[in-house]
């Protein structure tokens, strides 16, 4: 189960997760938690949705059919954040992947919607996935500038989520301005993985959301986290091989068919 905008051109959101899911082999059902006015090229405006709904949606779902993995994406306030946090508390055996994106319309500020996630999601994710530059937000640290390839910082980093109650959590590095793009995952404080890949020219959006999405399809198929997330960023690789542009703005990943044998 998918929470996430709508973003009607395909890009973003529950409409992509729901791609990358079935290229999976998956079943997705979603809930949007935002609606967005948006075209290939960016974002004109975002809606919250009315929590109650999200409420009534997710729990109409979740009582009709089995449930085995939840991914939560876009986010817009602090009211939807509680009732995420309701929701998959009451399904505490669900694996959780947290990619928390802001709509950047929102009607709480962005400090409040890092806190409440923070204080009532993140405890509760087995994975989250997240860039280095919001995790230095949710750390409580600076910024950064992210001119080399160090892993003492991105160390310090699972650090300070893991203190958060992170049980794992996956740093990308796809906006670091480095000649790689370098992931790290951690269960609590210790290393994992790291894994690199050459820099790719051009921008292709919703990148970390088909990573997400990935990992969680993996994860609801009954796959071990380490071997979720290689799997998962595997294929990212293979999407971004088929990019293309649905119009006239980004290029989006494409979604071949993951073989299931």
């Amino acid at each position: 189960m998918t929470f996430s905008a709508f973003d009607p051109s395909g890009l973003t959101g529950i409409t992509a997760d729901a791609l990358t899911l079935s290229a999976f082999g998956c079943h997705p059902v979603a809930v949007p938690t935002v609606q967005l006015s948006a075209d290939s090229e960016r974002q004109h405006d975002a809606v919250p949705a009315d929590a109650e709904l999200i409420n009534d949606q997710a729990r109409t779902v979740l009582e009709d059919m089995p449930v085995s993995a939840f991914v939560i994406g876009m986010l817009a306030d602090a009211e939807t954040v509680s009732v995420l946090a309701e929701i998959v508390s009451d399904y505490a055996n669900v694996p959780l992947v947290l990619a928390p994106a802001w709509s950047g319309h929102q009607e709480d500020s962005e400090d409040d919607l890092v806190s409440a996630c923070a204080d009532l999601l993140i405890p509760q994710s087995d994975i989250l996935v997240v860039s280095s530059l919001l995790a230095s937000r949710f750390g409580d640290g600076d910024e950064g500038e992210g001119d080399s390839d160090n892993m003492a910082d991105a160390a310090t980093l699972g650090r300070a989520l893991s203190a958060l109650g992170a049980e794992h959590t996956l740093l990308t590095g796809a906006q670091a301005p480095t000649r790689q793009i370098i992931n790290h995952l951690y269960h609590k404080e210790a290393l994992l993985r790291r894994d690199s890949w050459p820099r790719r020219a051009g921008v292709v959006r919703g990148a970390n959301e088909l990573l997400a999405a990935s990992i969680a399809a993996c994860l609801a198929q009954g796959m071990p986290m380490t071997d979720a997330v290689g799997h998962a960023q595997q294929y990212l690789q293979q999407a971004l091989d088929h990019a293309y542009r649905p119009g006239m703005g980004s290029l989006m990943p494409g979604r071949p068919p993951v073989n299931q044998g």
